[in-house]
């Protein structure tokens, strides 16, 4: 989903030779709402600003939907310049989303929990912002239904899912833990931080081939990290169609440094598939005669720091 808006130049936010100025980049749908990526500017340059020090508080941003304040419920940094505001509600398709920041008493030390640089100094509060949202561009993913509306591994899905509402996982706040992203699929993480993806199929079986990349830095210096799963899944002729999970036998194992990136929302975990689908029974055709076509699954793993 796209939104613009122009930037809207701040005086005297933070001590430098050029003020910054703020700006919209993007938003997108989540499960948990609206997801509104702002981005902090010297002047003029997205490159050139840095983001730095404690997350401000979620009470800090005041953002509203046709006049009605939604709460925001998380504070991410999810690069050296973005931030994303995760709201407690969707915002509908057509509705005019306003956002604001109050900073708080400025401290210039990097343990203030305010919008800073990475020398501590302070952004001054700024807004509302005017966002008009384009009714073409938003629909709210529906996820299968459930006693909460929101995805769950507790009951069992009404059909299978073509696609997904939602490729956007959590980390666990507690591991061993899960990370529950469809009603259908999802990871799971153990104790020493083995990571393995989780599917449950009824109609269609088959194997899946999935592979786990991201960037990250330990000590200062950035590394690439590949992990691929063994097939998983199920390639056999079964009797009938009912749900039942299939997850790989062998974890994937995830540096320390790269957990620690994660949950601080510095790095995203990507995880890139290919099912090659059959019918329950064996046959590459649905019982009306379609064939069937292998699925993509594409899903990203955030962390929110708490």
């Amino acid at each position: 989903m796209a939104m613009l808006a122009l930037p809207i130049p701040m005086s005297n936010n933070i001590a430098s030779a050029a003020p910054p100025l703020f700006g919209i980049d993007n938003g997108a749908v989540t499960r948990d709402g609206l997801t509104i990526k702002f981005i902090q500017t010297r002047g003029g340059n997205s490159s050139g600003g840095s983001l730095g020090g404690e997350l401000p508080e979620p009470t800090s941003f005041t953002v509203t939907s046709d006049g009605k304040v939604i709460a925001v419920t998380r504070v991410v940094y999810t690069s050296t310049y973005l931030i994303d505001l995760v709201l407690a509600t969707p915002v509908m398709a057509g509705a005019v989303v306003t956002f604001s920041y109050t900073a708080p008493d400025n401290d210039p030390s990097p343990t203030n929990k305010a919008i800073q640089d990475p020398d501590g100094l302070d952004a001054a509060s700024f807004g509302p912002f005017t966002v008009a949202v384009n009714r073409s561009e938003v629909t709210a993913p529906t996820p299968t239904p459930t006693v909460s509306g929101l995805p769950s591994w507790d009951t069992e899905p009404l059909t299978d899912s073509e696609t997904d509402a939602f490729t956007e996982g959590i980390w666990p706040a507690v591991i061993p833990g899960n990370i529950i992203i469809t009603s259908e699929f999802g990871f799971t993480v153990d104790k020493k931080n083995g990571i393995k993806p989780k599917i449950r199929m009824k109609n269609y079986a088959g194997t899946i081939a999935m592979t786990l990349t991201a960037s990250y830095k330990e000590k200062g210096k950035a590394k690439k990290y590949t992990c691929k799963f063994a097939p998983f899944g199920t390639s056999k002729k079964l009797k009938t169609a009912k749900w039942k999970w299939y997850t790989p036998k062998k974890a994937c194992a995830l540096p320390p440094a790269l957990v620690t990136s994660i949950q601080t929302g510095k790095s995203t975990l990507n995880a890139k598939a290919t099912w090659k689908r059959q019918w329950f029974n064996g046959k590459k055709t649905q019982p009306n005669g379609t064939k069937i076509k292998a699925r993509k699954l594409k899903y990203t793993v955030k962390g929110l720091p708490r």
